[in-house]
């Protein structure tokens, strides 16, 4: 709950900063990995559980590889590099911002916005 809220401060704060100073492409670092998401959960349901199994029982786990991998596992991997990216997409979005100041705190808030935002997900969205 209490990252929920800092999750959603961060994201309301600095659309509000981006929309006001008329520079709304900068605010797309924090609103992609939430558009993406219900894209992923599609295709985790439709395609990711039956190729590796859901991960809801370890013991009775069974998959088409027969591997000790499953969709939980897919998930995790799929949002810390979607993360990671996401951030390198900022990095190159920041070079419209003059201050040097600017541009840290910038990179920093999504690094942190998107790590939070992957962790929240996937805790979200396991299966049991």
């Amino acid at each position: 709950m209490f990252w929920n809220i800092i999750l959603l401060i961060i994201l309301v704060v600095w659309i509000i900063i981006y929309l006001k100073n008329k520079k709304v492409i900068l605010s797309l670092p924090y609103l992609l990995m939430i558009f993406l998401t219900p894209i992923y959960n599609i295709l985790d349901q439709k395609i990711f559980v039956e190729i590796f199994g859901c991960g809801c029982v370890p013991s009775a786990q069974t998959n088409m590889f027969n591997i000790d991998f499953n969709a939980n596992d897919l998930r995790l991997i799929v949002y810390n590099i979607l993360a990671i990216f996401i951030t390198f997409l900022g990095l190159f979005l920041s070079r419209n911002i003059e201050s040097k100041k600017l541009k840290i705190i910038y990179v920093l808030t999504i690094l942190v916005f998107n790590s939070l935002l992957a962790y929240t997900i996937c805790q979200l969205y396991m299966w049991a």
